[in-house]
Parts: C-alpha cells; structure tokens; sequence
C-alpha cells in the first residue's frame, strides 16, 4: 500500500466539499422543520375556515328563521326579503367566504 501526500489545492478542494455537505444538511434539516411548521399553520387555518363556515351558516338559519329567505345589505343594515313565508330549506343569501385550495 502506497501513502501519497495531497496538494493543498486537493485538501482545500476536500474540505469545501465536506463544508458544503454539512451546510446542505442543516439546511434540509431548517427546511424540514419550516414544512412541519407551514403544515400547522395550514391545519390551524383550515380550522379557523370550517369554525367561520359554521358560524355563517348557523347565523343564515337564524336570519332566514326570523325574517324568511332574503338578501343582506350590510351597507344600510337590512334585508331584503321575498313575499313567500320561508321554507325549511332555504337561506340567507350571504357572501360565502372564498376558499381556492381547501383539500390540500
């Protein structure tokens, strides 16, 4: 077995490599823990939407059991209402609230 010294250059080359190995897994290791932690918030979110969902359909039932099927206007604080007496399945229109990815 034969024991050849390496160049400074080869050294220097080895050790940038080995660096650059160690940087890399800290961080994969900070991205790791940021998808774990976008991943909590994502869920705590999702929660919050179905929480407000809830609530507006709870408040539409209210609404539509009080005044019968109609339309808000925030604005000027009224609802518009149809003629009919309100039907067991009908709701306040209201807009809903917009939810693009909701699956994921």
């Amino acid at each position: 077995m034969a024991t050849t010294k390496l160049t400074q250059e080869e050294i220097g080359t080895i050790n940038t490599i080995s660096n650059d190995n160690q940087v890399l897994r800290q961080e994969l290791g900070k991205l790791g823990l940021q998808k774990l932690e976008l991943e909590s918030r994502e869920n705590n979110l999702k929660a919050f939407l179905a929480n407000i969902r809830e609530r507006e359909a709870e408040l539409n039932k209210t609404l539509t059991d009080k005044y019968g099927s109609g339309t808000v206007d925030l604005q000027a604080g009224e609802i518009t209402t149809q003629d009919e007496q309100p039907a067991e399945d009908t709701v306040v229109k209201t807009q809903p609230i917009e939810d693009t990815d909701e699956d994921n």
